[in-house]
């Protein structure tokens, strides 16, 4: 994963076991500490959404957090929450329904994200 926010920084995070299960879930499953600049300091992606299915609207988390994400347990990281002015704090659950990932920007809103997976050979 890749971030930028509002003030021009950036920065990225690796998970070196991470897959998603067939359709039509796409069940996360992440293994390993993430690896990179981001640092999540808390295992947040790890922790609160291995083993999580694909939701968006019309689940608890979707509709509570304004996205779609492998919500488990909701979630301290959004890349698909309501995209606000960069730098700003959404107004939807104290803004961790905006594009977030806190251990980067806490709940300030992303300017960019971009999720890349690779395939493993």
């Amino acid at each position: 994963m890749e971030v930028s926010a509002a003030d021009e920084s950036s920065a990225y995070e690796e998970w070196p076991e991470f897959r998603l299960g067939d359709a039509p879930s796409y069940t996360l499953h992440v293994g390993g500490r993430g690896i990179g600049t981001a640092i999540d300091y808390g295992r947040f992606f790890e922790r609160n959404n291995n083993g999580a299915d694909f939701t968006a609207k019309g689940s608890h988390c979707g509709d509570f957090l304004h996205g779609g994400w492998w919500y488990a347990g909701c979630t301290l990281i959004n890349l698909n929450g309501e995209y606000a002015t960069p730098g700003t704090v959404s107004a939807y659950h104290s803004g961790e329904g905006g594009m977030v990932y806190y251990s980067f920007k806490e709940n300030a809103s992303l300017k960019t994200s971009k999720i890349m997976i690779r395939r493993n050979t």
